[in-house]
């Protein structure tokens, strides 16, 4: 957990060093791979325990940084149900995960235009 926030905190640090962008971050959704390599077996990354620690972190370093970076709930868009299930074996399964795709990409860009809209308010008034 320390490891993985003081990496953000790093990075955050680069961007910031030149100019402070408000930055739209994802969370990390629900996985159900098969690590072809390892006979199938189904790879660490998939384990929710472990989704929902990476995901704890990256909402507590966009808590701290509310001012600059917003959380985008990307897991309720690609697991809607919860739990990963096998996807695009079918030509309906492939255009609802890009659905799913679109959805989240258009709440990242209403963040952005809202923040875009509040600036032009700021610089007008």
């Amino acid at each position: 957990r320390r490891a993985l926030l003081s990496s953000l905190e790093e990075e955050l640090a680069v961007l910031n060093s030149r100019r402070r962008p408000r930055i739209a971050m994802l969370n990390v959704p629900c996985y159900n791979e098969k690590d072809l390599l390892q006979k199938g077996d189904s790879l660490p990354r998939n384990d929710p325990k472990r989704v929902r620690r990476v995901n704890g972190v990256f909402s507590e370093f966009a808590a701290r940084h509310s001012d600059q970076i917003q959380l985008i709930d990307y897991a309720k868009f690609a697991c809607p149900g919860g739990p990963a299930i096998e996807k695009a074996r079918t030509r309906e399964a492939a255009c609802e995960m890009h659905e799913q795709l679109h959805r989240a990409l258009v709440a990242v860009l209403q963040v952005f235009e809202h923040d875009a809209e509040r600036l032009r308010r700021r610089r007008v008034a």
